[in-house]
Formats: C-alpha cells, sequence, structure tokens
C-alpha cells in the first residue's frame, strides 16, 4: 500500500511496555529509531518511535529473487 503511494517510511510509537506489540512490529518489519521521552500523559512513560521503510523492504525482496 504504502509504496504504491509513493510513501518512503511509515512511523509508530510504543510503549517500551508493550512487549507484545514490540515483538508484531518487528516481526513486521519495523525497527527502533528514536525514543519520546514521557509521551504518555497517563504514566509519563516514554514512547519508542519505530519506523518501516518500504524501499529498503522493496530492495530486500528484490535480493532473494
Amino acid at each position: 500500500m504504502g509504496r504504491t503511494a509513493g510513501t518512503r517510511f511509515a512511523t509508530l510509537e510504543v510503549r517500551p511496555s508493550n512487549i507484545a506489540a514490540i515483538t508484531l512490529y518487528k516481526d513486521a518489519g519495523f525497527i527502533p529509531v528514536g525514543r519520546r521521552p514521557g509521551y504518555y500523559s497517563d504514566s509519563k512513560e516514554d514512547a519508542i518511535i519505530m519506523e518501516y521503510d518500504f524501499l529498503k523492504k522493496v530492495t530486500d525482496t528484490e535480493d532473494m529473487c
């Protein structure tokens, strides 16, 4: 979807305590690229910023052929 729309990156934030979500996002190809200190107002917990590179995913797939 992102590739056909000309999108290069998708980003998301996730709580460091949400191990299940982090695992899911990593399995989907997202990588951690940074932190947002005190991002969540209810707990002041940081957020891990994760990024998906559509172009890299295409390149990785092409390398397998």
